[in-house]
C-alpha cells in the first residue's frame, strides 16, 4: 500500500476504545449502578443522554473545560454519576455512588475495544506510518490501552489531563503534530466529535476523517467513515 501521509493521530474514547454494540456501555453502566442498589435499564440510561450532553456542554462552558487537568477530569466524571443518579430520582448518598463508579472507571472496568481497531492499527504498521494518540482523557489512558492491547501501536499519546489543554485547543493539537514530527499535509487525524476533533484539527491546518460508526452525522462537511477499515483507502 503506497502512503498518502506520514503520521495518522487517533482520538481514544468512541474511536477506538468503545464497544461494537451501540448499547453496550449503557449495559455494563447498569449494572455498575445495579450493584449499589440502583436500578436502571440500558434503555434508561440512553434516554438520559440527551440531557445529559446538554448539561454537560453547559457546565463545560461554564468552568471552561472538562478534562485538563487529573482532578478536573475526576470531578468530571463524578458530575456525570451524579447527574445520572438525580435523573433517576436517587436522594440517599449520591457523592459516595459517584465516587465508587468513578473508581471502577479509574480500574478499567468499562473499557472496550471496536473490533476493527486492531486489524486497522497493525495494516498502518505494516505501512510505516506514524501512529499517535491525541484525546480529552483521563490520565491513566496509558494504563487503558495496555488493558485492550493496542499500546505497542503508537508512537506517542497527547492525553488533555496530563498536558493542561484539551481539544478543540489548537495548542493541544500543535504538540501532538510536534510529536508526529512531519508537516501538517503529512498528518491525517481521525475522531469522531464534530467540535473537539473536526474543527480542532481544521483549526490548525490537519486533514481529518470523522469516524461516525453509529451515523450520527450524515450531513457533516468532511470526510466521513462508517468504520475503521475505511481508513485504509483514505491513506493509500
Amino acid at each position: 500500500m503506497r502512503r498518502k501521509y506520514r503520521a495518522v493521530i487517533f482520538d481514544a474514547g468512541g474511536s477506538l476504545i468503545g464497544q461494537d454494540d451501540p448499547l453496550g456501555f449503557e449495559r455494563d453502566l447498569s449494572a455498575a449502578f445495579g450493584a449499589l442498589g440502583v436500578s436502571v435499564t440500558a434503555q434508561q440510561k440512553q434516554a438520559l443522554m440527551p440531557g445529559l450532553q446538554t448539561g454537560a456542554t453547559r457546565r463545560r462552558k461554564r468552568i471552561g473545560g472538562w478534562s485538563r487537568t487529573p482532578e478536573e477530569d475526576r470531578q468530571s466524571i463524578l458530575w456525570v454519576g451524579s447527574h445520572i443518579l438525580e435523573s433517576l430520582g436517587v436522594t440517599e448518598d449520591i457523592e459516595g455512588k459517584a465516587t465508587a463508579i468513578y473508581g471502577r472507571f479509574a480500574a478499567g472496568e468499562f473499557i472496550g475495544l471496536f473490533s476493527d481497531v486492531k486489524p486497522t492499527l497493525e495494516r498502518l504498521t505494516q505501512t510505516g506510518i506514524t501512529i499517535g494518540e491525541l484525546s480529552n482523557y483521563a490520565p491513566f489512558l496509558e494504563r487503558n490501552l495496555h488493558v485492550v492491547g493496542i499500546h505497542h501501536y503508537f508512537a506517542f499519546l497527547v492525553v488533555s489531563s496530563l498536558v493542561g489543554f484539551e481539544k478543540p485547543d489548537p495548542r493541544i493539537f500543535q504538540m501532538a503534530v510536534q510529536e508526529a514530527g512531519s508537516p501538517h499535509e503529512d498528518i491525517l487525524y481521525v475522531g469522531d466529535s464534530l467540535p473537539d476533533d473536526v474543527e480542532g484539527a481544521k483549526g490548525v491546518g490537519l486533514d481529518v476523517v470523522l469516524l461516525d460508526r453509529f451515523d450520527r452525522f450524515p450531513d457533516a462537511d468532511c470526510q466521513r467513515i462508517r468504520s475503521l477499515g475505511q481508513l485504509l483507502d483514505i491513506v493509500a
